[in-house]
């Protein structure tokens, strides 16, 4: 009977000693007290602002690097992404009030969309918020080429982007601006004064030259020599300053040499 109680007493502790050098499994100890729940995820912040606007109804347009408002929880870190890449790190302050920029990529030029997201401490990264989408342009226009006939005595000035082609404001719409504000007024000569139809945009070396400027598309441009006159084998400079695309960038000079020809 001892024989029999002893071997009882070896068995039941070589199954302690087996149990307790498994993998992963502590005698004593429940594991089911070490499960943390790591999928509850912070509240998703919302945009109210940025360097465009959100509300518009066509794509905007910037030239310089946008920067997102919003409101998220208090204290949370919030990423900003560009084209779902991180692009910029901020914090929402006591208020959950945020500022963030595109600091940590070069922004390309084109179409991008931007979102943001949240964490707070003790949570996963929230779902990310509404996407809004923006056009970045920072490139000013340049003329791509430039022909001159002279059969009609006229220079095709072609320009590599779509420019400013408004026409010179007329009276009735000097004095309607006038009528809102000084704002309005400047805004609208500023139009007429960045327009490809503006004269002293160009400068074309023609002696005593004297032209009228059309726009035949939004990126060519046709000026005709009314005083002076282009002879065939003439070489010309044609120079243009202050011209904008239709996303408000100006251009430096830009000059091409025409050699003229005969249609």
């Amino acid at each position: 009977m001892k024989k029999f109680l002893v071997i009882l007493m070896v068995v039941a502790m070589t199954s302690f000693l087996f149990v307790g050098c498994l993998p992963g499994v502590t005698p004593g100890v429940d594991d089911d007290e070490d499960d943390v729940d790591v999928g509850v995820k912070t509240d998703t912040p919302i945009i109210t602002g940025a360097g465009f606007s959100i509300l518009a109804t066509t794509t905007p347009t910037v030239n310089s690097k946008p920067s997102v408002n919003g409101i998220g929880v208090p204290g949370s870190v919030i990423k900003l992404y560009v084209d779902s890449v991180y692009a910029g790190i901020a914090y929402a302050d006591t208020d959950g009030i945020f500022t963030v920029g595109i600091t940590g990529i070069t922004l390309t030029e084109g179409e991008r969309k931007v979102y943001v997201t949240a964490t707070a401490s003790g949570l996963a990264e929230s779902d990310k918020s509404t996407e809004y989408t923006f056009i970045y342009d920072k490139t000013a226009p340049k003329i791509a080429s430039a022909v001159a006939d002279s059969t009609d005595q006229a220079i095709v000035v072609t320009f590599d982007e779509p420019v400013n082609t408004a026409l010179i404001y007329t009276t009735a719409e000097l004095a309607a601006a006038t009528a809102v504000d000084t704002a309005a007024v400047t805004a609208l000569e500023l139009t007429w004064t960045t327009s490809a139809l503006y004269p002293d945009n160009w400068t074309i070396s023609i002696d005593s030259g004297e032209y009228t400027y059309l726009a035949l598309s939004s990126t060519k441009i046709r000026i005709v020599v009314t005083v002076g006159s282009m002879t065939m084998g003439d070489i010309i400079s044609v120079s243009s300053l202050g011209i904008a695309d239709i996303h408000e960038n100006t251009s430096t000079t830009a000059t091409a040499s025409v050699f003229v020809v005969t249609d």
